[in-house]
């Protein structure tokens, strides 16, 4: 295998077994796995916005206020990793849906503001769906299937693509011709 052929395999790999995860694991053992993904996400985040902060209090004081909520939300993702509760996964979405959205309103180039939130909000939307909805097993199941399906598929290419490779390498090689100088 060649080395596209091996990102390909690898790929569907990838696809199949998260697609056979989502397909045979109990949705709410992905969602505790969830909670703990996006509590460390948030923990991590809100930690490097907080050291930001506070190196800058001392030059603007209104930088108080960023640490302030830095330190809130990383109370809400040590609780997102330890507890399980909808409310909390509510409010968290809530943070990260307003707080990024004052940003960009505040900022003088709201583009590229909106560039710098578009994660933290789409975060949120993600978090107060999962809040409000008991849709999780749905979901997984389907996205195990579409996963699974494009697993099958870049398998398949990978495989397709070796024995092409193979073919063609075998018919370069009956029509050369090797000539050999004698001294």
């Amino acid at each position: 295998m060649k080395r596209n052929d091996i990102s390909l395999f690898i790929m569907g790999l990838f696809y199949a077994a998260i697609g056979i995860i989502f397909l045979t694991v109990k949705a709410e053992n992905i969602i505790k796995f969830i909670y703990i993904l996006l509590g460390i996400i948030v923990i991590f985040f809100n930690a490097l916005v907080l050291f930001d902060s506070i190196t800058r209090i001392k030059k603007d004081k209104r930088y108080l206020i960023v640490a302030a909520l830095s330190i809130i939300q990383i109370i809400i993702g040590i609780l997102l990793i330890v507890t399980e509760s909808k409310v909390l996964l509510i409010v968290t979405g809530s943070i990260l849906l307003v707080l990024p959205l004052l940003e960009i309103l505040s900022a003088k180039d709201k583009k590229e503001q909106f560039k710098l939130e578009i994660t933290k909000i789409s975060l949120g939307v993600i978090l107060i769906i999962l809040g409000v909805t008991n849709l999780a097993s749905l979901v997984f199941t389907i996205l195990g299937v579409i996963s699974l399906v494009f697993g099958i598929i870049y398998l398949v290419m990978a495989l397709l693509l070796s024995i092409l490779k193979d073919e063609i390498d075998r018919n370069n090689d009956d029509d050369t011709v090797i000539y050999t100088v004698k001294k």
